[in-house]
């Protein structure tokens, strides 16, 4: 559970604070504080805090909860994770492991809790970096000038993530915290501004080793046609036909898949979510014929 955020006093600075502080706080102090709490030192992202029957903590607004990488982790978010991600997204400077090249980022800016549409579905992401340059160079155009980044404590990035911004075709880089910087749960307002510290200044120096979930492609020149008769897209790819269709009171998309001589397969979602854009359609069955390398367009 998040048991630290930030806050802003009645000067304007602003400052750690825990759960248990919060809850000693007297009742003036308590009733500015609990309404000026934030996610993040740039406070952006609203915070709310819960009074637990056992324990004090602090959960995302509007969220209440969440599961591990879709929508949003919610109030399941652990200190660890949190402190993590205050520490990355502090770096303006640092490099990533990406298959086995070392790049090194330069950050405009960043977004924490960066809302994402993919795929009918909202998700948030730890940190979106925006991009000043890379080193080496062409990094920065591969990436589009933007990496989308989730901290990978006890929940990492699920399939259905994964698929979504592959179909977005978005860079997202998963980073796994390490042991053995762990934070405990009862760490004190003061120590937290430490480890963060510390973590960053460790992190800065040394190369992060993630996992590139998605990594971006090269949008194929797919020569899409329409069909005279029923006024349908279509495309052929090695012998399968690619159509796309819209229903009858024209609000949603299908598509069928058939290989000359066999049976032809419909379909009105993917990646369990309808399909209502044409546009989406399309990439939708751009990378689908990535995914199964169809290389030889017709």
């Amino acid at each position: 559970m998040i048991t630290y955020c930030y806050y802003i006093n009645r000067e304007g600075e602003v400052h750690h604070i825990t759960a248990d502080e919060v809850s000693e706080l007297n009742k003036d102090d308590f009733l500015w504080v609990t309404n000026h709490l934030f996610n993040e030192n740039k406070c952006e992202n609203k915070m709310v805090y819960v009074d637990g029957k056992n324990n004090h903590f602090f959960r995302n607004w509007p969220d209440s909860s969440g599961n591990s990488s879709h929508i949003s982790r919610g109030e399941a978010e652990s200190l660890t994770h949190k402190v993590h991600v205050d520490a990355i997204g502090e770096l303006k400077e640092f490099s990533i492991k990406f298959y086995d090249k070392d790049i090194k980022l330069f950050v405009k800016s960043v977004d924490f809790r960066k809302i994402v549409k993919c795929n009918n579905k909202t998700y948030i992401v730890d940190l979106a970096f925006n991009l000043e340059k890379t080193e080496p160079e062409k990094y920065y155009n591969y990436f589009k000038g933007v990496i989308y980044f989730e901290v990978y404590h006890t929940c990492p990035i699920d399939s259905t993530q994964a698929e979504d911004f592959n179909i977005e075709n978005l860079f997202l880089y998963e980073y796994k915290i390490l042991k053995k910087y762990n934070v405990p749960n009862y760490t004190k307002s003061a120590d937290i501004i430490k480890r963060i510290a510390s973590i960053r200044k460790t992190l800065s120096q040394n190369v992060l080793r993630g996992y590139p979930v998605c990594t971006p492609r090269e949008i194929s020149k797919i020569n899409w046609r329409i069909n005279d008769e029923t006024h349908n897209y279509y495309t052929v790819v090695n012998n399968k036909c690619f159509t796309i269709y819209q229903d009858k009171e024209k609000t949603h998309y299908c598509y069928s898949i058939g290989k000359y001589g066999e049976k032809t397969k419909f379909f009105d979602e993917y990646n369990k979510s309808v399909i209502t854009d044409l546009e989406k359609t399309k990439r939708i069955i751009e990378y689908i014929i990535f995914k199964e390398e169809y290389q030889d367009i017709d």
